[in-house]
């Protein structure tokens, strides 16, 4: 049996993106998806997706993101939207690895960054909605003014199960 092959980038010493799917190894057509991890103290080199809009959330550890002369603190269950074509730099400021999930689709100029802080998310009633059997923390939603990206997280009560991820408007 062949298996696909799987994009394995080795950005700088101690930081490593994993690209698991994207248009050209699944059949979605807009979306890509991805693991960076960062040892202690390490960084990345600038990125830039000229094309794409970029939503990173925080799965271990915490560290910063570069955006513009901007630093927006990343930590565990944080997340931040970075529009196309902005040059950006992950960064682990702490002892323990950095892991953010990177899922990246096509964008449009002229939108903001959009930092969310799970603290401050938690605590925001508009940004949840208390769903039968889960509550669901809005990250980045309807409301900001990306093209093709919004996530958040689910959390459910022992027993509980969902439809796959959709959205009703």
């Amino acid at each position: 049996m062949i298996k696909d092959a799987e994009l394995i980038n080795t950005l700088e010493n101690g930081a490593q993106y994993r690209e698991t799917i994207s248009p050209q190894t699944s059949n979605l057509s807009l979306l890509t998806y991805g693991r960076y991890e960062l040892s202690p103290s390490a960084s990345t080199f600038s990125l830039v997706f000229p094309k794409e809009e970029t939503l990173l959330f925080c799965l271990e550890g915490e560290g910063e993101i570069l955006i513009d002369k901007e630093r927006y603190p990343i930590k565990y269950y944080d997340a931040i939207y970075i529009p196309q074509a902005k040059s950006h730099i992950i960064k682990n400021n702490s002892e323990e690895n950095l892991v953010l999930a990177s899922f990246r689709a096509p964008g449009k100029e002229g939108v903001s960054v959009v930092h969310s802080s799970f603290k401050k998310i938690s605590s925001d009633r508009k940004r949840i909605r208390k769903l039968k059997g889960k509550d669901v923390y809005i990250m980045l939603g309807e409301n900001e003014d990306a093209q093709n990206l919004t996530g958040g997280y689910t959390f459910f009560e022992p027993f509980s199960r969902s439809w796959s991820i959709h959205l009703h408007k």
